[in-house]
């Protein structure tokens, strides 16, 4: 660890040998300490205790600034310490640890050397220390969890009231080990952008409606089962759990994907479009991923591969969570986000935060945020209308329920325009179908409504219910028809809250992916999304994903449910980038 040694005399516990003030420096640079039985000539240490190793001045500044360097460097020898290059470790005990890589360092020379051009200690032993405000690279390699347990052996160190608390310590710590983590993905983002388009191709091209994604639950499955993780298959009908654990206990992070299709035929003309066709209501219908899952799901795929590729630097774990049924399940069946919690996903253990994104025809590679209601609850509601059928040429033997439907629909927006007050929330009421008759020159006897309501707002919510019922009922009465009011009717969603503190400890980590010009904090919108079950149980961030081709105007493109939406595959590294910046920096402590 690169340190700042203090030559004032309650600094802790010195060598025998000699006092820090003997070395005639008001400060000194170290870049780690070293619990070791022996140096390689042979002087004693004391098992337990913290060691310094000095160097003469000697390397130049930019071998210990620039951290492609540290990446360059080959380790050998014996490890002390469980962290580093290759997994190595940090041993520093002058047997060429890290042989020379061509960078101006001599064979002889080991790792230390690199962060310490200004340090030379006449005497190795214990001495105390500080960390100050501007110490920098030297905590890239530590392992926190063996340094914690060294610290605490240790009786050569004593922090005064002048120095950094050991928390903001590890809080450092923790901060350089997210560089160099972060630093990884970069310079593997690219061969993993390949994988992640591919997946996303091929999904995109066999699309499966919600509770049917057997095909796309398999492929998901295979890739976390390949790369050693425990995953669990078949939750919520073809829902696939995994769950991967750090090198180091600490908070759990949970990452959410939707796997299903929309009923929707495909015209985007792609080479690998959606052929597929499925049955959707008793009717037969092309399938499509005109929402974009395909590319959560392939995102998630890489975060996962990536994360599972650096798991014993993780301190905490990740669930990654690859959910059905988002767009709602089929008539008669449970599904979704809220399916999973019932059929106990966080039974065993519930995740300190969960993450999720949504692509969306916005500007290439931008994120969108809205902290607390974000997205709307979703009501879908349904109202029988019985009336007397007649001949189409003898109206006044009839009791119409499609004019009765007609008048219905319009008094139910007059909640919306009188009854609310907008100003403290927005609120739709849709008609969504009338179904009623069998042809021209017959009033049927019966007609059925739906639609959905969508509201920020429970109270909103409550008084649009209360609302809809009265109207439909005195409307019904008034024509002398009968009515059957469902609402909700089948799967509801709440609102899509997101966090208010945990969004604005975010923004920064969101901030220094896509610049200031492309993070913006967006409107509310009237969809919904099922990843609210989540966010209602623990903290939830879900944000959108800028996928147009870059010259393309958002106000012509198409957008999700479309025939026609059409996703980028440049923008998906800021999704893969986002996911996984998001879960290092909560377990490393800095979100």
């Amino acid at each position: 660890m690169r340190d700042a040694l203090n030559g004032t005399n309650d600094i802790g516990e010195l060598s025998s040998q000699g006092k820090l003030r003997d070395l005639h420096k008001n400060s000194y640079t170290i870049s780690l300490w070293v619990n070791s039985d022996t140096d390689s000539t042979g002087g004693d240490y004391t098992q337990g205790q913290l060691y310094a190793h000095g160097f003469m001045e000697a390397i130049q500044n930019q071998y210990f600034t620039d951290i492609e360097n540290l990446f360059a460097l080959t380790p050998s020898g014996t490890s002390t310490l469980t962290d580093g290059p290759g997994n190595r470790g940090l041993d520093f005990n002058n047997d060429n640890d890290y042989r020379n890589a061509g960078i101006g360092i001599t064979r002889n020379n080991n790792y230390l050397s690199l962060f310490n051009g200004v340090f030379h200690a006449k005497v190795s032993g214990p001495y105390g220390w500080e960390i100050r405000g501007n110490d920098d690279r030297g905590t890239i390699w530590i392992d926190l969890a063996t340094l914690r347990n060294v610290l605490a052996a240790s009786h050569a160190i004593s922090l005064t009231a002048a120095k950094i608390s050991e928390q903001k310590l590890f809080q450092r710590c923790k901060y350089s080990n997210t560089e160099r983590l972060e630093g990884k993905l970069e310079r593997n983002l690219e061969s993993l952008m390949d994988k992640v388009i591919e997946w996303r191709h091929d999904i995109h091209q066999y699309p499966e409606l919600s509770n049917r994604e057997f095909k796309t639950a398999a492929k998901v499955a295979k890739h976390l089962t390949d790369l050693g993780l425990e995953v669990k298959t078949d939750i919520a009908h073809t829902g696939v759990v995994a769950i991967l654990q750090g090198g180091q206990p600490g908070p759990m992070v949970a990452l959410r994907a939707d796997m299903d299709g929309l009923p929707v035929e495909e015209m985007t003309g792609l080479p690998f479009a959606s052929k597929e066709r499925d049955t959707y209501n008793g009717q037969e219908v092309g399938v499509m991923h005109a929402c974009g899952h395909d590319a959560h799901v392939a995102i998630l795929m890489g975060v996962a591969e990536f994360l599972t590729s650096i798991q014993k630097d993780l301190t905490g774990s990740v669930m990654f969570i690859f959910q059905p049924a988002e767009e709602g399940p089929p008539v008669g069946e449970g599904g979704g986000a809220q399916l999973m919690l019932e059929e106990g996903i966080w039974k065993d253990k519930k995740p300190d935060v969960v993450f999720g994104l949504h692509v969306t025809n916005a500007p290439h590679g931008s994120i969108a945020y809205r902290e607390g209601a974000a997205m709307a609850a979703a009501d879908p509601w349904k109202i029988i209308i019985k009336g007397r059928q007649a001949h189409g040429s003898r109206p006044w033997d009839s009791i119409d329920p499609i004019m009765v439907a007609f008048q219905m629909g319009n008094n139910f927006q007059t909640i919306i325009s009188r009854k609310l007050d907008l100003r403290e929330s927005p609120a739709v009421i849709s008609v969504g179908s009338i179904h009623g008759g069998v042809r021209s020159n017959i009033i049927p006897d019966v007609v059925e409504m739906e639609g959905t309501i969508r509201t920020f707002d429970s109270g909103i919510r409550d008084k649009i219910f209360f609302e809809m019922r009265n109207i439909a009922e005195s409307t019904a009465k008034m024509a002398g028809a009968s009515v059957e009011v469902f609402l909700p009717n089948g799967q509801n969603y709440p609102v899509t809250y997101n966090d208010e503190d945990l969004t604005k400890r975010v923004l920064p980590s969101l901030k220094k992916i896509v610049g200031e010009d492309l993070l913006y904090r967006s409107e509310r919108t009237t969809g919904a999304e099922d990843f609210s079950f989540f966010s209602q149980e623990v903290p939830g961030f879900y944000f959108f994903l800028g996928v147009n081709k870059p010259d393309a105007d958002p106000l012509t493109t198409s957008g999700n449910h479309s025939p026609f939406f059409y996703i980028d595959d440049g923008a998906l590294p800021v999704g893969v980038k986002a996911l996984t910046h998001l879960t290092i920096e909560y377990l490393n402590g800095e979100i």
